[in-house]
């Protein structure tokens, strides 16, 4: 419904000349553009405004929109690993189908919107200067900070996912810095074993993501040929020893 309520939003700029966006992640849905300030002004009224108003008569063809973006949207290791941790619950819900965009119901999106598309629950943020008379046509609403009340199926390993092509590792941590950091760390050192030193992948990336006010899920991904996936295994293993050994 979050991802029904953004295209909604976003539907009146599609012939605007200024760069603009929206994109839905597990805890928030992020609206941004880039412009003059006469531009930003009208972006974010017209944002606020809809989402405080959704055209109905939009609704149907969004809907027939995101279906087809959901039908080409493959599984990522993300996805895999989240799922793995939490099941159809919490952040693993956004692994599964987007069953609500076969739910015509608009009713259903405006009580989406007004519950979380509210001035309490938003955050705005400008690079510069915020344009002269800048407002936001949101109702008040209040707070719907994440709680990270959802429980895993298993809180004492990471994630693990071997995949013909690749392999992937996640583990929830504190929504700390000092966790991110570690994951470029890891992601660092993986890829000098397996890209550089061992020749035996071409891509390495770590992935953060926001699960809550105190819990983050920090992963690294890594392409690996079916031939080499047992070595990339046990290179990951070494790897991991050594950041726990000597950090």
């Amino acid at each position: 419904l979050s991802h029904v309520c953004e295209h909604l939003a976003l539907r009146q700029f599609r012939d605007e000349t200024f760069a603009f966006n929206g994109f839905i992640e597990a805890t928030r849905t992020v609206f941004f553009a880039q412009g003059t300030d006469k531009q930003l002004l009208h972006f974010a009224r017209g944002v606020t405004e809809a989402l405080a108003n959704l055209p109905e008569e939009d609704c149907a063809t969004e809907r027939r929109v995101l279906r087809a973006e959901s039908a080409m949207r493959p599984m990522n290791d993300v996805d895999w690993l989240l799922r793995f941790r939490y099941g159809s619950l919490g952040p693993g819900v956004g692994s599964y189908p987007e069953y609500g965009l076969y739910e015509d119901k608009f009713e259903h999106a405006v009580a989406w919107s007004q519950r979380y598309f509210t001035a309490a629950n938003a955050v705005a943020w400008c690079r510069g200067p915020p344009p002269r008379g800048l407002k936001f046509a949101l109702e008040a609403g209040r707070s719907r900070i994440p709680v990270t009340d959802f429980e895993e199926l298993d809180d004492e390993r990471p994630s693990f996912v071997r995949r013909n092509g690749g392999l992937a590792l996640g583990f929830n941590s504190p929504s700390d810095p000092a966790f991110v950091v570690a994951g470029f760390v890891l992601e660092h050192r993986l890829r000098n074993r397996l890209r550089h030193e061992s020749s035996t992948s071409y891509s390495v990336v770590s992935n953060h993501v926001r699960l809550g006010l105190d819990v983050s899920h920090v992963s690294v991904q890594a392409d690996v040929a079916p031939r080499e996936g047992q070595a990339a295994v046990d290179e990951l293993a070494r790897v991991l020893d050594e950041l726990e050994t000597d950090g």
